[in-house]
């Protein structure tokens, strides 16, 4: 019987995907503390949209991890 990897891949692909935008995400956000530093509210708002982004990630990975096996 040949085993089918099609899920696997697919979900390699997908991560990769998002490891890719996680990547460039925080390219961008360091930019912009740099293009913002001399605006006190800006680097503020920044760092607040960062963290709902943060905790929105932590959500997610939680609610899509399977929970460990009974011991």
């Amino acid at each position: 019987m040949a085993l089918d990897l099609s899920r696997v891949e697919a979900a390699v692909a997908r991560d990769n995907t998002v490891n890719q935008s996680a990547i460039t995400l925080l390219g961008q956000l360091s930019q912009l503390v740099r293009d913002t530093a001399g605006d006190p509210a800006r680097v503020n708002a920044l760092a607040d949209a960062l963290d709902a982004q943060q905790q929105a990630l932590a959500d997610a990975v939680v609610q899509n991890t399977p929970a460990a096996p009974p011991a």
